[in-house]
C-alpha cells in the first residue's frame, strides 16, 4: 500500500468513527478543553465596563445604566456621551456627540450580574462560565447536526469540524462577548426544536421552538442568525406544502418584529458610528460597505488570516486583505458549487450560512462573530472533504490545483484549527497583559485625582480608553480627565504651537483607521473651525484632508500647567512626554498594535 494511500484509509477511518454517539460527547470534551486557557484572572476592554455597572460603581465616571442594561454603552445623549468624553471612558474627543451603541441583552446582563454578585473577586470563575456556555453550545450544535444530516458519518464530522473551528476562540475568551455564546446556543437549541416539529408534527416542539428563540434574542441580537437556517430548512428540506412551510415560519417572525419594535421603541441600536450600522435606518451605508464586509467574513470562515484584521490592520494593509478575501469567496465557490448542486442538504447548509452572515455586516468583520455561519460552513466542508478523502482511497486523486487547495483547506481545518485554539482562547490575556503593562505607567499617586492625563500619542485607541474603567473597577486612583489626542495609525507631527498650546498632524490624517472610524462615522462632521471643548483642554479642527477628515488640530490647555501629566509611547508603555520649544515639532513614530502584541508574547516566554 502507497504511504499516501494509507493516510487516506486512516482519515476515512477517523472520519467514520466520529459518526458514533460517544464520539459526540469526546468532541463536546476535547473542544471545550482546547478552550480552556481562555480561563485566566484577565478582564479586557468591555469587561471592565459591564463589571463597573452590574456592581452599581459606574455612576462617578458616566456609567449610570440599570444593572440588567450592561450593553448600553453610549446612549447618543449629547450631554451622557459628552460626559463619557470628558472623563476619558470609551469615547476620544473625535467621537460623535450622537453617538449610540446600546444593545438590548437582558439575559446576558443577568449572567454577568450572577459573576458580580456570587465572585467579584475571581475572574477566573467568570471565565469558567463563558466556558460552560460554550460546552453548551456545542452539545446544542450537536443536535443540529443530528437533526439535519441524514448520515450519521456526516453530523460527526461536520459537528467535529464545527467544534474544533479555531474561529471560536475569542468568543470564549472574551467575557463581554458571553451574549453571542448564549444566543447561539439557544438559536441551535430552538433550529432543532423546529425541525422535530416538522418531522414529528409535534405542536409541543413548535411552541418550545419559538419561545426558545424569543429567549435567545433576549440573550442578544445574534440569536437572529437562526432565521437563516429556518428560511432554509423551509426551502430545501420541509416536505410539507409551499403554504405549511411558509406558516411555520410566521411564529419566528411575530417573535422578530416585536421583538425589533421594543428595541427600536426604547432606544436601543447603533447610530453615529463608522463600525455599527443599523441597516433599517441607514440603508445606503450599510449597502456601500456590504460587498466587502461580507467577503471578509467569509474568507475569516474558511481561511486566514483572521478577519479581524479588517477592522484592525494599518490602511496600508486594507487594499490586500480585500483582494485576499475575494479570492478566497471565488476559490469557495468554485469548489463547494458541484457539491450545493447535488446535494439538497448542502443546499440548506449554503444557503443557511450565507444568510447568516448578513445581519454581521451591520458590524465590523470579526472571527468571533462566526458561530451561526460555522454550522452551515462546516457542514459544506464536511461534504467536501468526505469526497476528497474518498478519491484519496480509492487511488483516483490526481495532481491538481484543486486537489492541492482542497489538501491546504483539509490541513487548516483539521490539523492546524485545533493547534491554534487553544492560542486564539488565551489572546484575550495576551491583549490584557499589553494593555495592563501600558496603563501601569500612568501615574497613580495621590495628586493624580485632580490632575487630567494627557496621552499625546498611542498606538492604539484600545490602550487608553478603558483605563479609566480599570482603575474605577480595581481601586487604582485614576485621573479627573484622561484625554487621548492622536492614535499612530501613521506618524504624528507634534508641534507647539503656543505657551499652552499642541498643533498636531498625522500623516495620515484624523479619523485615519477602521477603529479610529468607530467613533464617528461621517467623515465631514468636523469641518476646520470645528471645536470640543471639554473641561480642561479644546480641540480645534485647523485644516481638513479633501475627504473631509481633520488634517491637522489645535490642542489648548488652559488649566494650570501643573495639572496636567503629558505621556506618550513609547517602545511598550507610555512614557512623559517632553514638549518640544516654541514654534519646533517633534516626529512620534507610527505604531504597529500587532507587533506590540508580538512583543508582549515573547517577553513571557
Amino acid at each position: 500500500m502507497r504511504p499516501r494511500t494509507a493516510l487516506f484509509r486512516r482519515l476515512e477511518a477517523f472520519v467514520a468513527a466520529l459518526g458514533a454517539s460517544r464520539a459526540r460527547r469526546w468532541t463536546v470534551f476535547a473542544a471545550t478543553l482546547l478552550a480552556a486557557p481562555s480561563v485566566g484572572a484577565h478582564r479586557c476592554l468591555d469587561d471592565f465596563v459591564l463589571a463597573l455597572i452590574a456592581q452599581g460603581r459606574g455612576a462617578s465616571v458616566g456609567l449610570t445604566y440599570g444593572r440588567l442594561d450592561l450593553f448600553t454603552f453610549t446612549t447618543g445623549v449629547p450631554e451622557n456621551d459628552h460626559r463619557l468624553m470628558d472623563v476619558g471612558l470609551m469615547l476620544p474627543w473625535w467621537s460623535d456627540e450622537r453617538l449610540r451603541i446600546a444593545f438590548f441583552r437582558p439575559l446576558s446582563s443577568l449572567t454577568h450580574w450572577l459573576d458580580e454578585r456570587l465572585w467579584p473577586a475571581c475572574v477566573p470563575l467568570m471565565h469558567l462560565h463563558s466556558l460552560a456556555w460554550f460546552a453548551v453550545l456545542l452539545v446544542c450544535a450537536s443536535w443540529v447536526f443530528r437533526c439535519i444530516e441524514e448520515s450519521p458519518v456526516l453530523a460527526g464530522f461536520g459537528f467535529f469540524l464545527y467544534a474544533i473551528d479555531d474561529a471560536h476562540g475569542p468568543a470564549v475568551a472574551w467575557l463581554a462577548n458571553r451574549n453571542a455564546l448564549i444566543a447561539t446556543a439557544l438559536g441551535a437549541a430552538a433550529l432543532s426544536a423546529h425541525v422535530i416539529a416538522r418531522k414529528r408534527a409535534s405542536p409541543g416542539a413548535a411552541v418550545l421552538a419559538t419561545v426558545t428563540f424569543g429567549v435567545g434574542l433576549l440573550a442578544g441580537e445574534s440569536a437572529i442568525g437562526v432565521l437563516a437556517y429556518l428560511v432554509a430548512y423551509a426551502i430545501f428540506l420541509d416536505e410539507k406544502s409551499t403554504i405549511a412551510r411558509a406558516m411555520s415560519l410566521a411564529p419566528y417572525l411575530v417573535v422578530t418584529v416585536t421583538w425589533r419594535l421594543l428595541w427600536a421603541h426604547a432606544g436601543y441600536g447603533a447610530r453615529g458610528s463608522g463600525a455599527y450600522i443599523d441597516p433599517l435606518t441607514s440603508p445606503a451605508t450599510f449597502l456601500a460597505v456590504f460587498p466587502a464586509k461580507l467577503a471578509m467574513l467569509v474568507h475569516g470562515q474558511f481561511s486566514a488570516p483572521p478577519s479581524d484584521l479588517a477592522f484592525l490592520a494599518p490602511p496600508a494593509h486594507q487594499p490586500f486583505l480585500l483582494a485576499l478575501a475575494a479570492t478566497t469567496v471565488v476559490v469557495m465557490s468554485i469548489l463547494l458549487w458541484p457539491v450545493v448542486r447535488r446535494d439538497r442538504i448542502a443546499r440548506f447548509w449554503a444557503l443557511g450560512m450565507l444568510l447568516s452572515l448578513l445581519p454581521l455586516v451591520a458590524t465590523f468583520p470579526s472571527d468571533r462573530l462566526l458561530l451561526f455561519s460555522g454550522l452551515g460552513a462546516m457542514g459544506l466542508l464536511a461534504r467536501l472533504f468526505r469526497d476528497f478523502i474518498d478519491a484519496g482511497v480509492k487511488g483516483e486523486l490526481t495532481f491538481s490545483t484543486k486537489s492541492v487547495v482542497i489538501g491546504c483547506l483539509v490541513a487548516l481545518h483539521l490539523v492546524a484549527a485545533p493547534l491554534l485554539l487553544p492560542f486564539r482562547s488565551w489572546q484575550m490575556e495576551l491583549f490584557a497583559l499589553a494593555h495592563d503593562r501600558a496603563e501601569a505607567a500612568i501615574s497613580s499617586d495621590p495628586g493624580i485625582e485632580t490632575a487630567s492625563v494627557v496621552i499625546v500619542g498611542a498606538p492604539t485607541v484600545l490602550f487608553a480608553n478603558y483605563i479609566q474603567a480599570e482603575r474605577q473597577l480595581t481601586g487604582v486612583r485614576r485621573p479627573a480627565h484622561l484625554y487621548l489626542l492622536a492614535t499612530q495609525g501613521s506618524a504624528l507631527d507634534v508641534e507647539r504651537a503656543g505657551p499652552s498650546s499642541l498643533l498636531i498632524r498625522p500623516e495620515g490624517g484624523f479619523l485615519y483607521t477602521p477603529l479610529e472610524r468607530h467613533y464617528r462615522g461621517d467623515l465631514r462632521a468636523m469641518p476646520a473651525g470645528h471645536r470640543v471643548v471639554l473641561s480642561t483642554m479644546t480641540a480645534e479642527v485647523v485644516t481638513s484632508l479633501e475627504d473631509g477628515r481633520p488634517a491637522s488640530v489645535r490642542f489648548d490647555f488652559d488649566a494650570p500647567r501643573s495639572t496636567y501629566r503629558f505621556v506618550t509611547w513609547q517602545g511598550d508603555r507610555f512614557a512623559p512626554f517632553v514638549w518640544p520649544e516654541p514654534g519646533h515639532a517633534v516626529t512620534l513614530p507610527r505604531e504597529d498594535f500587532g507587533q506590540i502584541l508580538g512583543q508582549t508574547a515573547k517577553s513571557l516566554f
